[in-house]
C-alpha cells in the first residue's frame, strides 16, 4: 500500500485556514551562543531513555547527541561554520565557508545539510516535536559540495536552494565521476502568515544506476500550533520505486497566561507516517508530550505505536529525552 497523496494534506490545511483567525507565529530563533572574540560557540546535548514493551532487556540510557559548533567571520562577506558530533569518536558534521555578498545568491562550499526535504533541511532535532525523524532515509545526508540559496526570499515569498554534491553522504569520498544535482523551491504566501508549500528533487548517477528522488511538503506554523505533511520518493533509472515515505503531524503549544519560572510552554503532538518499498514496509503512530523549562531546555516523551500492514514483531516503544541547548 502506497502513501496517501500529499494533496489531501494540502486540502485539509487550507480548510483549516478558512476556519478561524490565528495568533502570531512562533519565534524560531535559537538561544544566544557563547561569544569568544569574533567567534560564536554553541551546541547541545540530548540524553535518551529508550525501551520497548516486547523486549524490556533492551531498555537503555544513551547520549543520543553531543554536538559543538563554532562559527565566525573569515573576512568581510565570508564566514565559516564547523560542527562535530562527540558522543564517541569525534565526527565532523558540518565544515563549510559561506560567501554572503549577495542575499539572492549566497554560496556555501564544503560539507553541509543539502537543500532537500522539510525534515532534513528545515526542521531541527532541537525543535522537532518527536525524538526521531520519520522519513530520514529518503533524504540526502550531509554531503560535500556547493550550495546556492537566497537568504532573503524573492518578492518576500519565494525561496530556493540548489546544490551539486558528491552524492555519497557525510565524510564519505566520492565513488564515481558523476555528481548529484538538487533543487528545493519553497513558497510562503505573505497573505497567509505561517504557511509554506515546497517541492524538491535530486538526481545523480550511483554505482548501481541512476537515482532520482523527489518530494513535496506543506506546513502551517504559528505560535499556538504547527501542522506539517511531507511525501518523498526514491526511483531507479527505469522508474521503478525503490522506496517511498510519508508523514503528517500536528502539534499544539500551550503557553501560561503569565511568565513563570521553570515553565516556558507545554507541547502535545501526534504524527502518522510510514515507509513502503522492498527495503521496508512499515507504518507507525507517534504521540508526544514535551515540557519546555525554557527555550533552551526541554523534556520529551514520545510513544511510538506500530501500525504495520504485516506482523513485524515490533512493540510499543517509549522514547524519553532531555534536550539542552547552549
Amino acid at each position: 500500500m502506497t502513501a496517501p497523496p500529499i494533496g489531501y494534506a494540502c486540502v485539509l490545511l487550507l480548510c483549516l485556514l478558512h476556519g478561524r483567525a490565528f495568533a502570531q507565529a512562533a519565534d524560531p530563533q535559537p538561544p544566544a551562543p557563547i561569544r569568544i572574540g569574533q567567534f560564536l560557540l554553541s551546541g547541545y546535548i540530548q540524553y535518551d531513555y529508550l525501551t520497548e514493551n516486547r523486549s524490556s532487556d533492551d531498555a537503555q540510557f544513551d547520549v543520543r547527541r553531543l554536538r559543538f559548533q563554532i562559527s565566525g567571520p573569515v573576512t568581510r562577506g565570508i564566514t565559516f561554520l564547523v560542527s562535530a558530533e562527540t558522543t564517541q569518536t569525534p565526527v565532523l558534521r558540518d565544515g563549510f565557508i559561506t560567501l554572503d555578498y549577495l542575499p539572492a545568491f549566497t554560496v556555501s562550499i564544503g560539507q553541509m545539510i543539502m537543500p532537500y526535504s522539510y525534515e532534513r533541511y528545515v526542521a531541527s532535532s532541537n525543535t522537532l516535536e518527536f525524538t526521531e525523524r520519520a522519513v530520514l532515509d529518503l533524504s540526502p545526508s550531509r554531503d560535500a559540495g556547493l550550495m546556492v540559496e537566497n537568504t532573503r526570499p524573492f518578492f518576500g515569498w519565494l525561496s530556493y536552494g540548489a546544490a551539486i554534491a558528491n552524492g555519497t553522504g557525510q565524510n564519505t569520498p566520492d565513488n564515481n565521476d558523476a555528481k548529484d544535482a538538487m533543487l528545493r523551491l519553497s513558497v510562503a504566501p505573505p497573505t497567509v502568515s505561517g504557511l509554506h508549500v515546497a517541492v524538491n528533487a535530486v538526481r545523480g548517477d550511483q554505482p548501481d544506476g541512476m537515482r532520482t528522488r523527489m518530494g513535496a511538503d506543506v506546513g502551517f506554523d504559528r505560535r499556538g500550533y504547527r501542522l506539517v505533511a511531507e511525501f518523498l520518493q526514491d526511483r531507479t533509472r527505469d522508474g521503478a520505486i525503490r522506496q517511498d515515505g510519508f508523514y503528517a503531524f500536528g502539534s499544539w503549544r500551550i503557553y501560561p497566561e503569565a511568565a513563570r519560572k521553570g515553565l516556558d510552554h507545554l507541547e502535545l503532538a501526534a504524527r502518522y507516517g510510514g515507509l513502503h518499498g522492498p527495503v521496508a514496509n512499515t507504518r507507525q503512530w507517534d504521540v508526544a508530550a514535551n515540557y519546555y523549562v525554557s527555550r533552551n531546555c526541554r523534556f520529551m516523551l514520545d510513544f511510538i505505536v506500530p501500525d504495520d500492514p504485516l506482523p513485524s514483531g515490533r512493540g510499543l516503544v517509549l522514547h524519553a529525552r532531555a534536550n539542552v541547548r547552549f
